[in-house]
């Protein structure tokens, strides 16, 4: 069993898909870098992070979000798309454990899922 996202923007095991989302917070936030597993500081932050709406890091939509439920919703989509294209270069391109290929890909491979999305005038949900 693992973690579906619509539009083809991730499937796989949900400890590949909380790999993913760690390196992409330690490049969002070098000064909380490790900090992703702690659950003390991530409710703290998540706490904050609900106070102001739209993000102003798109990454937010991403790293905050269940990773079981819900969906993201459509102006989401393509901040998010953005910034995950933007911060992809910058990302692993080598596979680790069950994420078979490196996050540089999967952020592709994920905006290209939210750009879809948004085009068909939906949203990603998480299943």
């Amino acid at each position: 069993m693992g973690l579906d996202v619509t539009h083809d923007c991730w499937h796989g095991a949900y400890s590949a898909f909380n790999r993913f989302r760690e390196e992409v917070w330690d490049l969002a936030y070098p000064n909380h870098k490790g900090k992703w597993s702690d659950d003390a500081f991530m409710e703290r932050e998540w706490r904050e992070f609900t106070r102001y709406k739209p993000a102003t890091e798109p990454l937010d939509y991403l790293l905050f979000h269940s990773d079981c439920e819900d969906d993201l919703k459509r102006y989401m989509l393509i901040p998010l798309a953005e910034r995950l294209e933007a911060i992809a270069p910058f990302l692993s391109t080598e596979g680790v454990g069950h994420m078979a290929h490196g996050a540089q890909a999967k952020a592709l491979q994920f905006a290209k899922g939210l750009r879809e999305a948004h085009a068909a005038k939906e949203t990603v949900e998480f299943k």
